[in-house]
C-alpha cells in the first residue's frame, strides 16, 4: 500500500496557488518537500543541526554578539541531495498525481 506524506509523518506547511510544501521536522533533522504547481516540479532539502565546534568559529571575526552567539551553539546545514526511500518516492508520485501532473491510468 501507498503511503501520503501524511502518514510518513510530514504535514502541509504552504498551499497555494504556485507552491505546496510539506514539511517534517526531528529533533536535529529537517525535510521539506517543495511542490512548484507552475512548473510542474519538486525539491527535496534536507536540514542537520551541526553542533558547536569552538575550532572553527572561536577564531573567527563577526559582524555582532548575536552572529557569534549562534556559531557557538551549531548551525543548520542544508543538504538539496538526499537519498530518497520507495516510500517517500511513491508518497511524492501520488502527489504529483493528485496535483494532475502525472497521466493516471
Amino acid at each position: 500500500m501507498n503511503k501520503t506524506l501524511e502518514q510518513l509523518g510530514f504535514y502541509k506547511y504552504l498551499d497555494n496557488e504556485s507552491t505546496l510544501l510539506y514539511k517534517l521536522d526531528r529533533e536535529t533533522n529537517k525535510y521539506s518537500i517543495t511542490f512548484d504547481k507552475q512548473l510542474k516540479r519538486y525539491h527535496v532539502c534536507w536540514e542537520m543541526f551541526i553542533p558547536k565546534d569552538s575550532k572553527t568559529w572561536s577564531a573567527q571575526e563577526f559582524e555582532t554578539e548575536w552572529l557569534k552567539y549562534c556559531a557557538s551553539q551549531g548551525h543548520w546545514q542544508s543538504e538539496c541531495i538526499i537519498d530518497i526511500d520507495m516510500n517517500l518516492h511513491n508518497a511524492i508520485t501520488n502527489t504529483c498525481k493528485e496535483l494532475g501532473w502525472l497521466d493516471v491510468k
